[in-house]
């Protein structure tokens, strides 16, 4: 919102306030007054019969309050009249009965630069101050109606989700006479238009839906193409050698509840999956943009059950010994990051594209509007080499639509390229639908833990966000 204010005839206006400014050599050598006016009975009681203490106050925040209420009220004097802070003038003009009005030609002023303020603002700028929507555009100073000020229905944005501001602009529409509003709820926004014409307010908000789901299409149908390029780019670049052969890496998430119910906050979600000291069980961050958080993940849920219940009894990554059955013990270099040498079963898989990863998964997460962290363990799954395009399902299990150019199961070889899964977030529901394509054999740096996620670190969050002090197991 514009912060520039409308300055003339010694006279302020801005944000729906009228001060006097720049009056006096004094007030000028000191600090630039802004003084905004005090009604006639305030006044009287501040000075009549004797100063108040809160008239004192006013003296000690404004050296010129006297002559700043003088000016608001028109009233002109001789300088001879204004001895020390001007307090007997002031008794004088308020006897007098000189105060008691505002002159016409300073509450025209007053209105006309309120006007010139308020036309700098926008509709979503304005949003959230109904009664500036109502002065900008539909009634007058006194708050009559002024039809021939706004014609056409205007349009106000808010949240989708909202309640409150959105309510507040419906009931001060309804306090003017003869405005009308009506509510377009869109895709991206909840827009309440006002008219004064019942028939044109309805057309604008039907017609606006519309026009948002176009442009909502345009920008997902641009946003798709993108991601659909960056999943060429990967496929293209390991098409000879189908990738480390590792679900290691990072991938780019789509997930068309979230997107649906959060599409703000949906924009770049990610998982980044890594090895970890326990041969066929791997770890992983994931950025579903509503909320974050950690997974143990690995295709032997007993060994993903057994580390995350060891990682919540406090055992460290770093403390558990490397595994020595089932594959290979790893070399220094492969714990060190650097890629594993790719398995027999990586050959299998390139000669079985249909092949399906199942891997099991316990993960814990956090809110990111609240940062409420879920410590419980909640459960999930996920299969790599299936269709990340296709597979179709209704409500919270809903996977991603099939998209323009977007692949599907296998990825050239690599049955690690996608993965398609549900998951349960505490914060947002069960058997939530995802789907995955590769982008990277190297995944983001991560450096949460599981501890990071536990009910200690849990109840610190919350006495941090309520206030709270001593929470939690040894306080703080």
């Amino acid at each position: 919102m514009p912060t520039t204010p409308i300055i003339r005839d010694g006279f302020e206006s801005s944000h729906g306030r009228f001060y006097v400014v720049d009056v006096g050599s004094l007030a000028r050598r000191f600090r630039r007054p802004r003084v905004e006016r005090i009604e006639t009975p305030r006044l009287k009681a501040m000075f009549l019969p004797r100063l108040t203490p809160e008239a004192n106050k006013m003296f000690r925040d404004h050296v010129e309050f006297v002559r700043c209420q003088l000016k608001h009220y028109g009233v002109e004097f001789d300088e001879g009249e204004f001895t020390g802070q001007g307090t007997g003038l002031m008794k004088k003009v308020l006897l007098a009965e000189k105060l008691d009005k505002v002159p016409h030609h300073i509450e025209a002023l007053r209105e006309e630069m309120h006007q010139e303020w308020l036309a700098q603002m926008t509709p979503k700028d304005l949003s959230g101050r109904p009664e500036l929507i109502m002065e900008r555009y539909f009634v007058d100073g006194a708050g009559k109606s002024v039809k021939s000020r706004t014609k056409k229905p205007v349009g106000f944005p808010y949240d989708r989700h909202s309640s409150y501001g959105s309510g507040q602009l419906r009931e001060a529409a309804e306090k003017v006479a003869g405005l009308h509003h009506a509510t377009a709820h869109g895709l991206a926004t909840q827009t309440i238009f006002l008219g004064w014409t019942k028939s044109t307010v309805e057309k604008a908000a039907k017609s606006h839906v519309a026009s948002e789901e176009k442009e909502k299409k345009a920008e997902a149908d641009t946003r798709m193409a993108e991601r659909d390029a960056q999943y060429e780019e990967y496929l293209a670049d390991n098409q000879d050698d189908g990738g480390d052969g590792s679900p290691c890496g990072e991938y780019m998430v789509d997930c068309e509840y979230i997107e649906g119910e959060w599409p703000d906050s949906a924009e770049d979600m990610t998982i980044s999956i890594h090895r970890t000291s326990k041969d066929g069980v791997f770890k992983a961050t994931f950025d579903f943009g509503i909320v974050e958080g950690i997974m143990i993940l690995g295709r032997d849920e007993g060994l993903v059950d057994g580390l995350s219940k060891r990682r919540d009894g406090g055992v460290d990554e770093d403390d558990e010994p490397p595994a020595t059955m089932g594959s290979k013990r790893k070399g220094k270099g492969a714990q060190r990051g650097r890629p594993a040498k790719k398995a027999k079963t990586t050959k299998a898989s390139r000669s079985d594209k249909s092949q399906s990863l199942k891997f099991f998964v316990r993960l814990k997460s956090k809110d990111t509007s609240e940062g409420e962290i879920s410590y419980i363990p909640m459960n999930g799954v996920i299969e790599f080499g299936g269709d990340s395009g296709g597979n179709k399902g209704k409500g919270k299990g809903k996977v991603k639509g099939e998209g323009k150019g977007k692949k599907s199961g296998g990825g050239g070889g690599n049955p690690f390229s996608s993965f398609t899964g549900k998951v349960s977030l505490s914060s947002i529901g069960s058997n939530i639908a995802v789907t995955a394509r590769k982008v990277s054999d190297v995944g983001r740096i991560g450096y949460e833990r599981w501890q990071d996620y536990s009910e200690q670190e849990h109840e610190r969050a919350n006495a941090s966000r309520w206030g709270s002090s001593g929470w939690g197991s040894g306080g703080w």
